[in-house]
């Protein structure tokens, strides 16, 4: 509530500098304002109040009228957006978790139950990983695209192929990287066997079809398996 602190001090100064200049905007203390605040789907905070109470005291001078306007529409901005938030943070968090639970299913063979979450850092980075009872990992491995993050979770199964991948989010050029996202792409990685193929671009020397005028792209897709895959051998020597 910086913003209510920051319109609390400029009132505190112009009602300190005695100016009498008027202003055409009117602010009356309308039965309409007290009802806004009576039916709120909650209880105003101490300090909210407060800033009210100011609003309102302030608002019999002319001089204020403005400031005092905007004040209140920050005010009741400020509540909504509070409402918006409650009201949608846990839909958020569920179809998240969702997101997550079908990524996982679609990159790992079938299994029962679910797969434990934890995280490991290698070679300085963070990743963080589903462990399926089983099935195998799920890894979470995000690389630098043509156009921003690329971020690709990766099912590792107990023979240390690749069961499959799944993008979670892209942000590379429609017609051209953002293919990634396509079976036509993706499918040359499922069932991978990394002791038998070279994961690597074609162009690079490697197994792996490039995206055509996408090859940035195509690498970064690559090494965002290659390393899933250094990952998972680390989780493995750790649990061993």
């Amino acid at each position: 509530f910086e913003e209510f602190f920051l319109f609390s001090v400029y009132l505190r100064e112009l009602a300190g500098s005695k100016e009498t200049k008027t202003s055409e905007f009117v602010f009356e203390n309308a039965s309409e304002c007290d009802a806004l605040i009576t039916n709120l789907p909650y209880e105003l905070t101490g300090d909210q109040k407060k800033v009210w109470e100011e609003i309102i005291m302030a608002a019999k001078s002319t001089l204020l009228n403005m400031v005092v306007c905007l004040s209140a529409v920050c005010l009741v901005c400020s509540a909504v957006l509070a409402v918006a938030n409650a009201v949608t943070v846990e839909p958020i968090a569920q179809a998240q978790v969702a997101k997550t639970n079908a990524s996982i299913a679609q990159v790992l063979p079938e299994f029962s139950g679910n797969a434990d979450k934890g995280s490991i850092e290698y070679a300085g980075v963070s990743y963080d990983y589903y462990k399926a009872e089983g099935a195998g990992y799920a890894v979470v491995s995000n690389v630098t695209g043509f156009s921003g993050t690329l971020s690709v979770m990766v099912g590792v199964d107990l023979n240390g192929n690749v069961h499959n991948t799944a993008v979670l989010a892209q942000s590379e050029t429609p017609g051209l990287g953002a293919k990634c996202t396509e079976e036509g792409f993706a499918a040359q990685f499922r069932g991978w066997d990394p002791a038998v193929k070279v994961l690597a671009v074609k162009k690079d020397g490697g197994d792996v079809d490039a995206i055509t005028a996408s090859t940035i792209t195509s690498r970064a897709y690559t090494l965002a398996i290659a390393n899933a895959l250094a990952v998972t051998k680390e989780i493995i020597a750790n649990e061993g």
